[in-house]
């Protein structure tokens, strides 16, 4: 089978973890540049508790943010979305 899938390259899980903990990581600084709390965050995107900004950010419990979650974040904090895929926190 071809390893490209419209444009995607298949990827194992440990693989799409990396991306997930690079994503959330991004999301942290971003929202901590804009001085803004994890339950802030939240609030914004429709949530009425912190947990799933603060889980995701740090990949607790297998959670990571969906595409849905990262465009209203996106908007909230005035990002491309394309920012929080790159690999720029260490």
């Amino acid at each position: 089978m071809n390893d490209k899938m419209n444009g995607c390259i298949n990827m194992d899980g440990e693989k799409l973890n990396d991306i997930h903990i690079t994503i959330g990581q991004n999301v942290a600084k971003r929202r901590k540049e804009f001085r803004m709390s994890q339950f802030d965050l939240s609030i914004r995107m429709g949530y009425k508790s912190a947990s799933i900004v603060a889980k995701s950010e740090l990949g607790i419990e297998g959670k990571h943010f969906n595409i849905d979650q990262l465009c209203k974040i996106a908007n909230i904090l005035d990002t491309p979305i394309e920012y929080f895929f790159t690999n720029t926190v260490k």
